[in-house]
């Protein structure tokens, strides 16, 4: 799988997916552990990580049933989280199968970085590319979600620290994104943001929050421009 993966990625982007996937786990175990914590045992959050596959989106979710909050109000955010899979399917769209089953399954894997990976090959190397790096992502976060799923149910999933999870995973995940001094105050508000929130709210809404921030401080200080040169 290895040698798959380094053949069908960048050298330079290689460092950035091993942390991607590390990441990725980190959040897995983080949603399974807090879900198992909700009463909803060892076999839902992992069905739902196997299907869903929506990361922040399933974390915020929860975090807002946990918190009282409305069955409506959880899945606003939800589909609000995942609304820019849309535009990412759009953009992968020409190079999945195109048989109906095999396209259908490809679909399924689609989220930011397989999709962003691949979009650096070549367009004869992209297909390749999306589906290795879409199925090591879905690995990563359903068997992350098992295994904090399984830690709950073992011992206080709070030992385990699950909002330092998140916080580590959104860490990880924007070490690749950060580039330029523009890009390094967005990352460094954001990412203070989030922790001050999470204070008063639950972690889940505190990501929601750090996004809304870091996308109102990037366009208002030009970061798009920065990254584009």
């Amino acid at each position: 799988m290895a040698n798959l993966v380094d053949t069908a990625t960048p050298a330079n982007s290689r460092v950035s997916l091993t942390l991607l996937t590390g990441a990725v786990v980190l959040f897995g175990m983080a949603y399974g552990a807090d879900s198992f914590a909700a009463g909803n045992g060892i076999l839902m959050p992992v069905v739902a990580s196997t299907f869903i596959v929506g990361g922040a989106s399933q974390i915020a979710t929860e975090a807002v049933l946990r918190g009282d909050g409305s069955p409506v109000t959880a899945v606003l955010i939800g589909l609000a989280l995942n609304l820019r899979f849309v535009a990412l399917g759009l953009i992968i769209s020409p190079y999945l199968p195109k048989q109906p089953l095999k396209r259908l399954f490809a679909s399924h894997l689609v989220s930011d970085h397989p999709v962003s990976f691949s979009m650096l090959e070549t367009p004869e190397r992209r297909k390749k590319s999306y589906l290795l790096i879409g199925l090591l992502m879905w690995g990563a976060w359903v068997g992350g979600t098992l295994i904090g799923a399984v830690a709950g149910s073992a011992f206080d999933a709070s030992a385990l620290g699950a909002d330092g999870a998140i916080a580590a995973g959104f860490v990880a995940l924007a070490v690749d994104q950060v580039v330029g001094r523009k890009s390094v105050i967005t990352a460094i508000v954001a990412f203070a943001t989030s922790m001050i929130l999470m204070i008063w709210v639950e972690s889940g809404i505190a990501v929601v929050g750090a996004t809304v921030v870091a996308i109102a401080v990037g366009r208002a200080i030009g970061v798009h421009k920065e990254l584009a040169r």
